[in-house]
């Protein structure tokens, strides 16, 4: 005999249909509910349910951006790819007495005990993108990657793409270096849209640091696709003005999922500027966003998503102080920014003793809320209330940490076949 559907949140209302209601409301809506009772809390709380509800962010993944020995390099002898190790370090923004997740993946490490030496490269509505490089480290190598949830502690392991890192030839001139020295690779998850997931290769040059490589991997397919000859037929056709080569990417400065793209900070060539660029799931650049127009918009800080919209936060110095903008992409069409909000390095950290670039890291702005997160002078991680213009500490990080956002995702997914 089936068990009869328990009622509890609201009286003679079962709690499947209210769960499906409230999985049609945002999240900031979702997290006012949680007050209403404790059995709306709990209901809102079941893992059961939290799967069909949306989530917003829980914490943040840590660890050293690099190790000892290591100039401006990834981690495995090759430069860009941002991220940082995985060093066990969860800070956890509910405050539980334990954490939600297991940071020692360990779920992941004890299947694949000869992976070492594992970078956390990118998030995106769930998943986790993580780099491996083989044990023991040799001059020439492929690079590894997992793609995992450490909210159902699920994961698939992704070949190499072909891509060979190799170290220099002793004595050859620096601008004669013609090798792919390193790659930014990407992560792109939309379960509305789709279980699979996609991976951007982009890889630059050594002599010029330009962006002349793609690879895409489709978890669909389970292959990598070389698209580099797109991206120079495309620069060939003339085009390139517009939807061309870009520059480095400003990988440490964030990036953002919005309108079924992804959008990360590049130096473009051509135009001599930062601008975003916005890809689609091949890769292909579809648009460049120039950064807001403004005296009071000069440096970009960091590049992130808010409450389905893009946003950026400039700096700009103002004699002993820094002046921190926040700005939000009201019509992406139009390409129409709005300054969001304005505070000074006084205002935040109650000093004006401190340097611009080298004092403070944005590392993230709150998907739901008007909340931006700053780690100071590598000591500690605050948090800023542009409704509230508050200032909190969230937890005590170490200088040379890196930091990334986790929302999680708590359905389980056919596409990440090992589950532990």
């Amino acid at each position: 005999m089936d068990c009869p559907k328990r009622g509890g949140a609201v009286a003679g209302l079962p709690d499947d249909p209210l769960v499906e209601i409230l999985s049609r409301v945002p999240v900031k809506s979702l997290c006012r509910f949680k007050c209403v009772s404790k059995a709306w809390r709990d209901l809102i709380a079941d893992p059961l349910h939290r799967r069909k509800l949306p989530q917003t962010l829980e914490g943040f993944f840590c660890g050293l951006r690099y190790e000892d020995g290591e100039d401006g390099y990834g981690g495995d002898g090759c430069c860009g790819g941002g991220g940082h190790w995985l060093d066990s370090v969860f800070i956890d923004l509910v405050g539980r007495s334990a954490p939600l997740v297991d940071p020692s993946f360990s779920f992941l490490t004890e299947k694949l005990p000869g992976i070492k030496h594992v970078r956390i490269l990118h998030s995106c509505n769930g998943l986790l993108l993580l780099r491996h490089r083989p044990v023991p480290h040799t001059d020439t190598h492929t690079l590894g990657y997992v793609v995992c949830n450490p909210a159902t502690q699920e994961w698939v392991a992704v070949p190499s793409s072909g891509w060979l890192y190799s170290d220099p030839p002793e004595g050859e001139d620096e601008d004669d270096d013609d090798r792919e020295i390193g790659e930014d690779t990407y992560l792109i998850f939309d379960p509305a849209v789709s279980p699979h997931f996609k991976l951007l290769q982009f890889l630059m040059k050594a002599n010029i640091l330009n962006e002349v490589g793609l690879h895409t991997y489709s978890s669909e397919t389970g292959v990598w696709t070389d698209r580099s000859g797109e991206r120079r037929r495309l620069e060939e056709g003339g085009e390139s003005t517009q939807l061309g080569s870009f520059g480095t990417i400003s990988s440490s400065l964030g990036s953002a999922f919005v309108n079924g793209m992804l959008h990360f900070i590049v130096d473009h060539i051509q135009k001599d500027e930062d601008l975003i660029v916005a890809v689609d799931w091949e890769g292909k650049t579809r648009r460049f966003i120039s950064w807001p127009q403004s005296h009071s918009c000069r440096d970009p800080a960091f590049l992130g998503q808010s409450q389905g919209h893009l946003y950026c936060i400039s700096e700009q110095i103002e004699g002993n102080s820094t002046q921190i903008t926040i700005w939000v992409l009201e019509d992406y069409d139009k390409e129409e920014w709005v300054m969001k909000h304005s505070v000074s390095s006084l205002q935040l950290f109650g000093s004006i003793k401190w340097l611009v670039h080298l004092d403070y890291t944005v590392v993230a702005i709150h998907p739901d809320r008007n909340l931006i997160f700053i780690s100071h002078r590598g000591q500690k991680l605050i948090s800023y209330n542009m409704d509230s213009k508050e200032v909190d500490a969230v937890s005590t990080v170490r200088e040379d940490y890196g930091i990334t956002p986790y929302v999680p995702y708590f359905s389980e997914s056919p596409v990440l076949s090992n589950k532990h």
